[in-house]
Order: structure tokens, then sequence, then C-alpha cells
């Protein structure tokens, strides 16, 4: 029943190596943590599932061979690559655009921004192309040829990465909400507010496209 699965020391390596590259800060880490300071919990949170479902697009695209189009047709790993930084790039500006606008339209603003969370979420981790070359190189290297079906382990550890992803991700979201309580940050006004996080969404796409180019 259990053959296709990986060793319980494969899968105990695998974890604390996952951990160890999930704390490390990145590009969707920022822009959850960003989201969690600008607009509260839920939406650190809601961010979290966004950003991990593109995650699991990923492992399921490793696990089905899906990956193999995408590295092979140039052109859809020009899209994905370069799609995500620009879509970053596009949340910078609408951001900045929000932050000249009437505070009298900050609350109907909110309600939209909170609607897309997860579209924005999901979209930016879809098309974060480093993810799915990350995974490619990392999951295979905890597979036991051995065991038994080769997909079906990269799938399991996908999952196990998923969700280590996730509980760190809570706990940081959980941290950064309590610590935004605790300095009360309201004195800064919802203009500033939108004016920082979009200087940031746009540095972040900047630095992903200079990082793609090395």
């Amino acid at each position: 029943m259990y053959t296709n699965i990986p060793e319980l020391s494969n899968i105990l390596w695998f974890a604390l190596s996952a951990l160890m590259l999930v704390i490390m800060p990145g590009p969707a880490f920022i822009y959850i943590m960003t989201r969690t300071a600008q607009e509260g919990f839920k939406t650190g949170i809601l961010s979290i599932l966004a950003i991990e479902t593109g995650t699991l697009f990923h492992v399921l695209s490793i696990t089905f061979g899906f990956s193999f189009l995408i590295t092979k047709y140039s052109f859809l790993f020009i899209i994905i690559k370069y799609g995500g930084a620009i879509y970053l790039a596009y949340l910078g500006v609408q951001q900045l655009l929000n932050s000249l606008k009437n505070t009298s339209n900050s609350n109907k603003e909110e309600k939209v921004t909170s609607k897309n969370i997860f579209v924005d979420g999901l979209i930016l981790s879809v098309f974060n192309i480093k993810t799915l070359i990350f995974l490619l190189a990392f999951l295979p290297q905890f597979i036991n040829v051995s065991k038994g079906d080769k997909a079906i382990q990269m799938f399991f550890l996908g999952i196990v990465f998923i969700t280590i992803a996730l509980c760190w991700g809570g706990i940081m979201v959980y941290i950064v909400h309590r610590f935004k309580k605790l300095l009360d940050i309201k004195i800064i006004s919802s203009k500033i507010q939108n004016s920082i996080v979009g200087i940031i969404y746009i540095l972040l796409s900047i630095i992903s496209i200079v990082s793609f180019t090395n």
C-alpha cells in the first residue's frame, strides 16, 4: 500500500531541507508579509493559500510531465518567466494610483482588493518560473527509484513542501499581524501605505527581471 511513498529517512531529510529553504525570505514571502502589514491577518492567510495553490500547480505539472513542455518550448518559458514580474509591476502601479485617489474612495477600494487577493497571489505564484525550476531540481534528489513510481513520490514530497510552507507562512503572518497591532500602525495614512506597498511591489518586479537575466 505504501510502496510508492519515499522512505521515512528521505522524508525527514527532505522536510529539514525544505524548512531551511522556506525560511529564507524571497519575493513571495515579502509579498505575503507586505499584504499582511497593509491589510491584516485574513489577507495574509489568503495570500499564503493563493501562493501555495500556485506551488501545487507546479508540483502537478512536474508529476504529470507538463513541465517538459515549458522547458522545451522557449516561448512558453519566456511567457511564464516574465509574466509574474510584469503582473507584480502592475500591482505596484495600481497601488501607487490608489494612493493618489481621494480618501473617500478608500473603503470601496479595500473591498475590491480583498476580493481579488487570492487571484493576485495565484497568478504571481503560477507565473513564478523559479518555483518550477527549483522543484524540478530539488524534488528528484530525494526520490528512491527502487521504491516504485517516481511521479507519486515527487507528488508526495511536493505536498510535504507545501505543508511546511503553509505552516511557516501562517506563523510569520501571525507575528507580523501581532507586531502591527502592538505598534498600532494606524498613524500611517492609507495613501502613504499604498505608496510604500506600490514601491515594494515594483522593486520586487525589477529584482525578479534582473535575476532572470543573470
